[in-house]
């Protein structure tokens, strides 16, 4: 999928939201990022990272 794709209005959000599998307003977050800059913004892994589990806090308020 191009940037074009979307500028000329042959998908929607919501389509380009699906394929990408994010949210509608992570698509308008990139695209209104694109059209600041130029660049072409990539999608990195979504989500928080892992928590580490150390020794010290496994016992304490069950954290790991």
């Amino acid at each position: 999928m191009d940037n074009k794709t979307k500028g000329n209005g042959e998908m929607s959000n919501k389509d380009i939201a699906t394929i990408q599998h994010v949210s509608v307003i992570r698509i308008k977050q990139l695209w209104s990022q694109y059209t600041h800059t130029g660049v072409i913004p990539t999608l990195g892994k979504a989500g928080r990272p892992p928590r580490k589990c150390t020794r010290a806090g496994y016992g304490h308020h069950n954290t790991c």
